[in-house]
């Protein structure tokens, strides 16, 4: 007789956007590759993402992400009862889940479900520093509660970093033995073949050197902080900087370029399907987080053989970059110490060149397989 696939249940936002739903989509796809086991895929919105695999079974649940406090709480609650019923429907035997609120979701709702079945959590950045920014809002407020109340209930808790382990001893005192650190997955094979496409002419036009930054832009991913040294590198040397992403910051640094006047030299390129094409044809890719949990970024530029500059955004950024060595890094929001960085390796390439090879050895450890294979041990299939 055939053994029987063990099946499990991946519940995330959506398979594009940020660094937690790239890592749910690069698992997805290596527990497909295994073959041995059957995913369901829970994701809160429709989208054009297709997930064309015999073993995978996707469920849409058509949840819209925003609205006030008040519309956020009812989401919340429908999306617990949802969750709760394809759990005894499906009765998988690990659930695993992508970001703070579907964590919070997952836990409520194996509850509700009265299925016996192991719930691993993922937490993808630092919450004590992002509840401290937010403190004022009342839907964080209510998310720390919940979180505070709900993730001590998990079987297992995966932190993207040493830092985000320390972040939630602090916060949950959560037995040390619930948390592993197990840092994010890169498909390098897949990021390399799609950084070969063309990209738009004007953004790299003639012998002008293009800084890169990538990311959601809000206030902890730091941009501002970048737009004010790139301002103080102009002074001193000709290069353009090209942002991806979108987000609420978007208007409020259209102004902050206008007056410190490089309007005409900085790109808002808002979200895009493929980032890696433009970190290949990039001088440098920058990352210049205030905090951050990982810091996925980092490790795709590397992946395109660009030489990366970072902020020491949380502990344990130094097993991805070394110092002097396969990078660059300063302290969250030193302007000063970023803009020199940034004029280092434009004005000593080969450094650049040699950051970018010694950066390329560290990836073995970030494939997706290995990290697959860690995610697996942690859930027990």
């Amino acid at each position: 007789m055939p053994v029987e696939k063990k099946k499990i249940m991946l519940v995330a936002p959506s398979l594009k956007g940020g660094g937690a739903e790239k890592v749910a989509a690069t698992l997805i796809e290596a527990f497909a590759t295994a073959g041995d086991m059957r995913v369901l895929l829970v994701l809160l919105r429709r989208e054009t993402v297709q997930v064309q695999r015999p073993n995978i079974g996707v469920t849409y649940l058509d949840l819209q992400e925003g609205g006030n406090a008040v519309r956020s709480l009812f989401k919340l609650i429908r999306l617990v009862f949802l969750l709760a019923r394809i759990i005894r429907q499906e009765r998988p035997g690990t659930i695993v889940s992508f970001m703070d609120y579907l964590n919070v979701a997952c836990i409520m709702g194996r509850r509700f479900s009265g299925v016996h079945t192991r719930v691993v959590l993922t937490v993808h950045t630092l919450l004590v520093s992002h509840m401290e920014r937010y403190a004022e809002s009342y839907r964080e407020k209510v998310l720390k509660r919940l979180a505070l109340l709900t993730y001590g209930g998990a079987d297992a808790i995966i932190a993207v970093s040493k830092g985000v382990r320390d972040d939630l001893a602090s916060l949950f005192r959560i037995d040390a033995s619930l948390v592993h650190v197990v840092p994010n997955p890169v498909d390098v094979q897949k990021i390399q073949a799609l950084s070969g496409e063309a990209v738009p002419g004007a953004l790299f036009a003639g012998d002008v050197p293009v800084i890169l930054s990538a990311g959601r832009l809000s206030k902890e991913k730091g941009f501002d902080c970048l737009m004010r040294s790139f301002a103080g590198l102009k002074a001193k040397h000709d290069a353009r900087l090209v942002i991806l992403g979108e987000g609420k910051e978007e208007d409020a640094l259209r102004i902050l370029a206008g007056e410190l006047g490089i309007s005409d030299d900085v790109f808002f390129a808002g979200y895009v399907e493929n980032p890696w094409k433009y970190m290949r044809h990039a001088t440098m890719v920058v990352v210049p987080s205030l905090y951050e949990g990982f810091g996925m970024v980092i490790v795709e530029a590397m992946a395109c053989g660009v030489p990366v500059i970072a902020t020491r955004a949380y502990d344990g950024i130094e097993d991805i970059v070394e110092h002097g060595a396969s990078g660059l890094l300063v302290l969250p929001g030193d302007e000063s110490a970023l803009t020199e960085a940034m004029y280092r390796l434009l004005t000593h390439p080969e450094e650049g060149r040699l950051f970018a090879a010694h950066a390329s050895a560290k990836l073995n450890d970030l494939s997706a397989g290995t990290i697959a294979q860690k995610y697996r041990d942690v859930m027990h299939v």
